[in-house]
């Protein structure tokens, strides 16, 4: 079903922070690039209480996120002052939190999130993260779950919804799982059909989704682009024995084929169906 969102540039500039709501929504969503989280101190909606989330990418090429909330402060500096706190503490694979690329804040157009129900959504949210497995999850520790009644709990779940359809309007989806997007849908199933390699994947509106259960060519030359190697460092713990051992999703299907195929190869081109229809041919049709 259509939905009419507005983009609000706050600082005229697509680069700087980005105000996200919907007419008849009373979910806000704030995406703050770190080069201007400081420029937001006065930025009323986030003077007051709400969920953030401190989005980057570790030394592995990995995204990372960290869920937390704040409450409204004596200050009057309520989210703005929290994602500007260090937050920076011993984490899984020496990920540093404090190096995210840009905050997300959510919160409503009259600031009325308690604190029963901002413990809510910060389980919530960082439930789905952890489920989602697009990001390394930061936080040490699962938040506590806020105790609210059946009718807050049905509010804030559609709140959820509201909330993940306006990031994603922003160029975020970090909670929806990927095996979702690998099942059946009208994108069809390609395959790669390399020398000593067998993948199998399908093209999304989010990258290109490599299937568990693809062979993986076992040697990977010193030709073979460097994203491609760092790819299979980085997901070694997925493959066994040239098998892939869960779904990966990649930006882009000739980054997904290098992976897959340990060299340089035109994704758009050998990822096929299995009638030998290219996956350019699907998409210029």
């Amino acid at each position: 079903m259509p939905k009419a969102i507005t983009h609000y540039l706050l600082g005229g500039e697509q680069s700087g922070c980005i105000k996200c709501t919907r007419k008849v929504w009373t979910a806000v969503a704030y995406k703050i690039p770190h080069i201007v989280v400081s420029k937001c101190q006065n930025v009323e909606g986030l003077m007051g209480g709400g969920i953030y989330f401190l989005i980057g990418e570790g030394e592995d090429g990995r995204q990372t996120i960290y869920v937390g909330k704040a409450s409204v402060r004596a200050s009057g500096k309520g989210m703005t002052q929290r994602i500007q706190e260090v937050h920076d503490v011993p984490t899984k694979k020496s990920y540093r939190i404090d190096d995210w690329e840009y905050a997300v804040a959510l919160t409503t157009k009259n600031d009325e999130l308690e604190a029963t129900e901002l413990a809510y959504l910060e389980n919530e949210f960082y439930r789905m993260a952890v489920e989602a497995k697009r990001c390394v999850v930061l936080n040490l520790t699962t938040p506590p779950k806020g105790t609210v009644s059946e009718e807050s709990r049905a509010d804030l779940d559609e709140y959820i919804l509201h909330a993940k359809v306006l990031m994603t309007s922003l160029g975020i989806n970090v909670f929806t799982p990927i095996k979702n997007e690998a099942e059946p849908n009208s994108s069809p199933v390609l395959h790669l059909k390399h020398p000593d390699c067998d993948g199998h994947g399908r093209y999304t509106e989010n990258g290109f989704i490599v299937f568990k259960g693809s062979r993986l060519r076992s040697s990977v030359p010193e030709s073979c682009p460097e994203a491609a190697k760092r790819a299979r460092k980085l997901y070694e713990d997925k493959i066994e024995n040239e098998l892939l051992q869960e779904d990966i999703l990649f930006r882009t299907p000739s980054g997904a084929a290098a992976f897959v195929g340990g060299g340089s190869i035109n994704g758009w081109e050998k990822w096929q169906t299995k009638e030998g229809k290219s996956l350019k041919d699907i998409m210029q049709k």
